[in-house]
């Protein structure tokens, strides 16, 4: 009660909880049209603000969340806020998904957009968006009343519902059947994946700092409202010859997942194959032994001998093909079972130590031929050094073989069946190589012998694991 009885009082009958007005999630929720919120409330609530006795009271604010680099959106979604947005000003006035009472609040947002404001557009834009999905939602779902679950005694029918397969009473979600895959996609990816902007409960919590938002979540958002609203419940008869609406089906209709964790999973996967053909191009002194790379295939050949790591990698035991296999898979919308789920985690925290592993060695070989180079290699340096170029063979043989294996168990997900029990524990003891790789190769340690030891204890797991069982 730091705040006083009165101003609690008042906090509560204003803002929430239902019992009272409810005006943040009357607001934020999509339920309130412009002409329904006197402004005599509005003035009221900042008076309060204001007034709040904070003065003695010690405050442990909660840093803002910083939105890291989101540019990967913008190769996914047209920059709206740079172009004519004639197109999408006709499809709000003329969209029925869009409440009548509500499109001069979406046609603002949009202007604010232009007006390179996509903080204040956001705040607009995520309301009316959740409240046409609702409609849709209702509609497809044959539930009207959802639609003005506004009262104190009902729950709201929220994002966090729309988006799940299955309602709250085990029926299936139609949303998920009459609704196109990539607009769920889309939805999925701005609100609710742990590795996307979740922006929906970012911004309506205040976690954000709101003048940090990028562009491209503004034109993110703009592109998935629109997009809906032309496509349902019926495809509107509106002219294509707006740039801006062409831009926009466009995307959508080639829009693929960004944040799903599989999605991710594949990006760090395949962000690792260049850096990780690096090691084998290490440039040595040219009075070191010369290196051998002939070693690295043993492990998955071992392990494509089963039946379903055979049928993914379709008899290729390279990792420049087996890599070529793994680019032309597809990324699903959903992990659908918690074995899936686990097998993308771990495969990620495989793919993150490899990274490590690799930084790692290429740090060190460039810093010791540069020494070489300046002939400021002192002898117990030489030896070290030595004796990583004659043990970088088995290394990278672990690493390619870890590397493969991970990307086959991708590529297992995407094909949404279940592995045994046995590849499973496998994937565990991978996980526990990696880990191993890059402890061994760290600055401090450069163990290299023992990094290259566990290229005979990866083969042996391998050869004497069972995949059939």
């Amino acid at each position: 009660m730091c705040l006083g009885k009165a101003a609690t009082y008042c906090l509560r009958l204003f803002i929430g909880p239902p019992g009272g007005l409810n005006l943040r999630n009357l607001a934020w929720h999509g339920f309130l049209a412009p002409r329904e919120l006197h402004k005599e409330l509005v003035s009221f609530l900042l008076t309060l603000a204001a007034s709040l006795p904070l003065k003695d009271v010690k405050i442990c604010w909660k840093p803002f969340i910083k939105f890291r680099d989101f540019s990967i959106v913008s190769t996914s979604i047209p920059p709206l806020h740079k172009m004519n947005l004639s197109g999408i000003y006709k499809v709000i006035q003329t969209a029925p998904l869009i409440q009548d009472s509500m499109k001069d609040v979406c046609i603002y947002a949009v202007r604010l957009l232009t007006e390179k404001k996509p903080w204040f557009s956001i705040a607009l834009l995520l309301p009316q968006l959740e409240h046409c999905l609702r409609r849709l939602f209702a509609f497809v779902n044959n539930c009207p009343s959802r639609i003005l679950t506004a009262e104190a005694t009902s729950f709201y029918t929220t994002f966090d519902e729309m988006l799940k397969p299955v309602l709250a009473d085990n029926s299936p979600n139609n949303l998920f059947v009459e609704v196109d895959e990539t607009i769920l996609t889309m939805f999925l990816d701005l609100l609710v994946h742990a590795d996307g902007p979740r922006l929906r409960d970012r911004v309506s919590h205040g976690d954000v700092d709101i003048y940090s938002i990028p562009f491209e979540l503004g034109d993110w958002v703009l592109t998935l409202f629109i997009a809906l609203c032309f496509y349902y419940p019926h495809e509107m008869k509106t002219s294509m010859q707006d740039d801006d609406l062409r831009a926009v089906l466009s995307s959508k209709a080639a829009y693929k997942s960004l944040f799903h964790p599989l999605a991710i999973a594949k990006r760090q996967a395949a962000s690792l194959f260049k850096p990780l053909l690096c090691a084998r191009e290490i440039e040595f002194p040219p009075d070191f032994d010369p290196i051998n790379f002939t070693l690295t295939n043993g492990i998955i050949e071992i392990a494509s001998e089963n039946s379903w790591m055979r049928e993914i990698c379709r008899g290729e035991t390279t990792i420049g093909n087996i890599f070529r296999i793994f680019q032309r898979s597809e990324t699903l919308r959903f992990c659908k079972s918690k074995e899936n789920s686990q097998i993308v985690s771990t495969v990620r925290k495989i793919t993150d130590h490899l990274s490590q592993t690799v930084k790692q060695i290429l740090a060190y070989a460039s810093e010791r031929i540069q020494l070489w180079r300046d002939k400021q290699l002192r002898s117990s340096r030489r030896e070290t050094y030595k004796r990583f170029s004659r043990r970088l063979p088995a290394i990278v043989s672990v690493l390619e073989a870890l590397y493969s294996i991970a990307l086959l168990f991708l590529l297992k997900t995407e094909q949404q069946k279940s592995c045994p029990a046995s590849s499973l524990k496998y994937l565990k003891q991978c996980l526990q190589s990696s880990e191993n790789l890059a402890s061994l190769t760290s600055v401090t340690d450069n163990k290299w012998e023992d990094a290259a030891a566990l290229a005979d204890k990866l083969l042996e797991q391998t050869h004497k694991h069972n995949f059939q069982k």
